[in-house]
């Protein structure tokens, strides 16, 4: 075998040598570079793990929130539905109380106008029944030509009586 290692050019020293250096370089490679860059490599393979495994989840958290958030906007459209119709009752409630309220002053106006004018009618009627006495008094003084201080009190009304019924009449 030596004779076949001779004819091909090949030194066995050498062979061996280069050898015995490829193993102590296949060492230190295998201790400085591979095992870091395999344990590099275990570590982003585990964050990329990690981090699908946290995607995963934020997913299943967001359509577990989304859900949660279409049950919250739905309460929330109902509470703001009973809130407005009860504001509608409420309102409509304080618009017939307003409403009998005003009626109620509207009567009570009228009342008090009707109760003005009847004074005033009659306080017209006693300022005529004045004027009437007077004047029934200034026709019978010059009428009989008497006394102011001696007309009677009873021609008078009996004057004025004879007035009033030829007025209904």
């Amino acid at each position: 075998m030596e004779i076949l290692f001779h004819k091909l050019g090949i030194d066995w020293k050498l062979l061996l040598s280069q050898g015995v250096n490829f193993l102590i370089l296949l060492g230190l490679l295998t201790l400085l570079v591979y095992r870091p860059l395999l344990r590099l490599l275990q570590d982003r393979e585990r964050k990329i793990k990690e981090g699908i495994r946290g995607a995963e989840e934020a997913a299943h958290r967001l359509d577990e929130i989304e859900v949660e958030r279409t049950k919250k906007l739905s309460e929330a459209d109902r509470k703001a539905f009973s809130v407005v119709s009860e504001a509608e009752e409420r309102g409509k409630e304080k618009f017939h109380e307003f409403t009998a309220r005003g009626e109620e002053r509207a009567e009570e106006i009228l009342k008090d106008a009707h109760l003005v004018a009847e004074q005033r009618k009659e306080e017209e009627r006693k300022k005529m029944h004045a004027e009437a006495v007077t004047f029934v008094r200034s026709v019978l003084q010059k009428t009989v030509n008497l006394d102011p201080k001696r007309v009677d009190e009873s021609l008078v009304h009996q004057a004025l009586e004879t007035i009033r019924n030829e007025k209904r009449s």
